[in-house]
């Protein structure tokens, strides 16, 4: 049990420590060089499919009603804009050329690529609004589809595009990355019903579904970085360059999300990226280099999820016991007043805890409290007779028959 709880607090780390063992055991292991050289393609062509189906899974969840634009969104992509137009300006201003370039070009592709389609995924792990992250995804997309082509030919005069195939391209891309599995969803939740209901039923399935995608993604990305043809120091320097801008985007988005009550959403908006897209543009416009910076973000924004997942989780456990610890309280009062002679006073004051625990008793939240105390993942020393499957409806029917 503890290993599990372990696997369930820290999926993510044990997901990319997995993927970073998988890749080292494979590439620096004689005999095994001929599998990684075959798999390597399978990998790669599965991804896509692991991040079809996550969004798939999620936007069966969105109601579809309620994705519309807020005020938020169009803050967290002014603060984009800005990011995007220092950067440009240093480039431009400096004349930057051979390595200095190259890692400001790094830096540009962490703060330049869209949402990560992914997003959704964590903002509900974090209780925060699933279809105001979903819009902004779409919105985000559209406006790195803007940018890149108008950017990247500024500072890479050998980036081979023009405006409008840049652009169209890019949109394609979202085309089949983002509306073909919401259009696809929308079908199953408001046609399939009863495939609808199994999919919405498991818990957290588009979160494990991420994990996985998160091993191979991981492998990749170290692959990446062990064959990148350069210096450690050169490297270092861009991995620090990553943090920086993971740690100001996550920082900057909660700082515009919390004066929308929008925490979650603002954080992971304007700090998860899509950093597929961001190694695929460096790769394919700029140099191999560049995607040493989004790659390292990987890691970083995901490094920056779990902390977020845990303390979420942490919090939530400490309401918890103590939303248990409250209706026991209760549960005790009303035993009390019942086995007493109560007075006209104690009587309204039994109602009042009757009717609460009754509320309690039908409500989706005491049956996660159930299942939590099923699975061992209360306190053993919790006093939870509240959850017993007769306290409460002891309880209830003792004091229908007075």
């Amino acid at each position: 049990m503890g290993v599990l709880r372990f696997i369930k607090d820290w999926t993510l780390p044990v997901a990319m420590t997995l993927g970073a063992i998988i890749y080292f055991v494979f590439a620096f292991t004689p005999g095994l060089e001929g599998v990684a050289l075959v798999s390597s393609p399978f990998f790669d062509a599965i991804l896509p499919l692991f991040m079809f189906f996550i969004l798939l899974v999620t936007f069966c969840k969105v109601d579809f009603r309620l994705l519309r634009p807020k005020k938020w969104h169009a803050w967290v992509c002014l603060f984009q804009l800005l990011l995007i137009g220092l950067l440009m300006a240093v480039a431009l201003h400096f004349h930057l050329r051979g390595a200095w370039l190259v890692m400001l070009e790094a830096t540009l592709m962490c703060v330049i690529s869209p949402c990560a389609a992914a997003a959704p995924v964590v903002t509900q792990k974090l209780d925060g609004s699933l279809e105001e992250i979903t819009t902004y995804v779409f919105l985000s997309n559209f406006l790195t589809a803007l940018m890149v082509p108008l950017c990247l030919p500024l500072i890479e005069k050998a980036a081979d595009m023009t405006f409008w195939s840049a652009f169209t391209k890019m949109l394609s891309e979202v085309f089949l990355v983002l509306v073909v599995p919401m259009l696809l969803a929308y079908i199953i939740k408001h046609h399939l019903h009863t495939l609808h209901r199994k999919i919405v039923a498991v818990r957290d399935l588009s979160f494990y579904l991420w994990a996985c995608s998160l091993i191979i993604i991981t492998g990749t990305t170290l692959k990446n970085i062990v064959h990148a043809d350069t210096t450690a120091a050169f490297l270092l320097a861009i991995a620090l360059l990553g943090l920086l801008m993971c740690v100001v985007q996550f920082s900057v988005g909660r700082l515009i999300g919390h004066y929308f009550n929008r925490v979650q959403e603002g954080g992971q908006a304007l700090g998860q990226k899509n950093t597929a897209f961001a190694i695929w543009i460096a790769y394919t416009y700029l140099t191999p280099l560049a995607t040493v910076g989004p790659g390292c973000y990987i890691l970083w924004q995901n490094i920056v999820n779990s902390m977020q997942i845990w303390q979420h989780r942490k919090k939530a456990n400490q309401e918890q016991i103590q939303r248990i610890s409250r209706y026991e309280a209760m549960m005790q009062e009303a035993e009390r007043l019942m086995k007493a002679k109560e007075t006209p006073t104690d009587n309204t004051r039994l109602q009042e805890l009757i009717l609460a625990l009754e509320t309690y008793y039908g409500s989706e939240i005491w049956k996660q409290d159930f299942a939590a105390d099923e699975s061992g993942l209360l306190p053993k020393d919790l006093k939870r007779g509240v959850l017993s499957e007769d306290g409460i409806y002891n309880l209830l029917q003792e004091y229908q028959e007075q």
